[in-house]
């Protein structure tokens, strides 16, 4: 997956940086995670981007959720009401693993998690505060939601770089799915009947260790993909999710909705949004 291009440019000027020290909150503390704000520096091609993480640690034997979180559990939610001199928070979500408890299929995150944030800046010479509070429902046997609230002030983001949280949040930048098809791995086409979602895709190494995740509003189709490989090609493959059991047709039940396809192999994701309606 691609790299950040500020990061570069930051390793180089850091140097002459009047914050070049290490941006980030102290760990808060809930009783199963601990949580924390990383600030890296400005976005090379807009000095209106600042680019930051929020960083999970889970306790032993626990796991937070995706955006899409399955049959179980329920999303991170995000409040970034008490900020000053921010436009917006784009919050981009790496490839959660799938969780099988008691036949029921979930997604999310065990032991950590970063989510690199992109933050809109309104004016880059003034100060800047960032006051996150997170709502974090988190499972092991039984399920706890946990509440984090977590603030810092940044007198200018003009010119601020932390290397080593730049390093910290491109790593886990590169887990987040590509939004366009790669050379290995592709979502070729994609069709949607009364039963189920059918994908045509290609992936250069081949189906094993591939799944398919599926969002769609508010129906959640968690079935584990059926992979039929081509017969004259290894390289292509049919994936198919069938429809949750109590949808009697998915593609009435999802026509006016968009749905994202996660094409995951190994650590290489792509995304494809797609939609019915036509």
């Amino acid at each position: 997956m691609k790299l950040f291009s500020y990061l570069v440019f930051l390793v180089i000027f850091a140097g002459a940086c009047p914050y070049a020290q290490a941006l980030e909150t102290p760990w808060a503390s809930a009783d199963y995670l601990q949580a924390r704000l990383l600030i890296g520096g400005q976005q090379k091609d807009s000095s209106a981007i600042l680019i930051s993480g929020f960083e999970l640690r889970l306790a032993e034997g626990w796991h937070a959720y995706w955006r899409m979180p399955g049959e179980g559990g329920l999303p991170p939610r995000f409040d970034w009401q008490g900020s000053a001199n921010i436009t917006d928070v784009k919050i981009l979500w790496p490839v959660p693993e799938r969780f099988e408890m008691a036949g029921f299929n979930s997604f999310g995150y065990e032991k950590s998690v970063l989510f690199p944030l992109e933050i809109g800046i309104i004016d880059p010479q003034k100060p800047v505060t960032l006051d996150l509070k997170a709502d974090i429902m988190v499972c092991s046997n039984i399920c706890v939601p946990q509440n984090i609230s977590l603030h810092v002030d940044i007198p200018s983001v003009r010119n601020i770089a932390d290397v080593s949280n730049l390093s910290i949040i491109e790593r886990s930048r590169a887990l987040v799915p590509e939004q366009a098809p790669l050379p290995s791995l592709k979502i070729e086409s994609a069709v949607i009947g009364p039963d189920a979602i059918v994908v045509n895709a290609f992936s250069q190494s081949g189906f094993q260790n591939v799944d398919l995740y599926v969002e769609s509003g508010d129906i959640y189709i968690t079935a584990l993909p059926e992979i039929t490989i081509d017969k004259g090609d290894s390289r292509k493959a049919m994936i198919r999710v069938d429809a949750p059991a109590d949808v009697e047709n998915l593609a009435s039940a999802v026509m006016e909705d968009e749905i994202v396809l996660t094409l995951v192999k190994g650590r290489n994701a792509i995304e494809k949004t797609v939609s019915f309606n036509e």
